[in-house]
């Protein structure tokens, strides 16, 4: 949903567990800023710590498959941390923004590289339409 207030009390919809909310800066934009919730990581790697113990008791029921849930959750809680760090979802939208340059009517969040860390993102905010509700309406119309 597109934000024209620039409230820090108004966050807007996040595709992650994040709210993003729209401030006014001292940069010749506005912005928009995501900010990790307190003690996230500690509460993520006490649900992955739980999710381990309970693949190795289903490994224990069902032998032969405790190597392969193991690898597999290892693999998700690796990317699953990789998208928490914000500093990293900076730098891929950056080399996003430039692989889709060419792309018209397409519009990427510049980055405000000095603003943001590993546990706060801060874009310039993007009026506009999401992709996901464009794919949507053009679904909704059978085509």
């Amino acid at each position: 949903s597109t934000n024209s207030t620039n409230s820090i009390n108004s966050p807007t919809n996040s595709p992650t567990n994040a709210p993003t909310n729209s401030p006014t800066t001292n940069y010749p934009l506005n912005v928009a800023v995501k900010v990790q919730r307190p003690n996230v990581f500690h509460h993520c790697s006490l649900d992955i710590f739980i999710m381990r113990r309970f693949a190795r008791l289903y490994a224990r029921l069902s032998p032969g498959l405790h190597s392969q849930w193991s690898v597999a959750l290892d693999d998700w809680a690796s990317r699953f941390f990789d998208e928490m760090n914000y500093e990293l979802e900076a730098q891929n939208t950056i080399a996003f923004k430039r692989g889709i340059a060419h792309v018209p009517d397409v519009a990427v969040a510049q980055v405000i590289q000095p603003l943001t860390t590993r546990r706060v993102l801060v874009t310039e905010w993007v009026d506009g339409e999401k992709v996901n509700d464009l794919i949507k309406q053009e679904t909704k119309r059978g085509r």
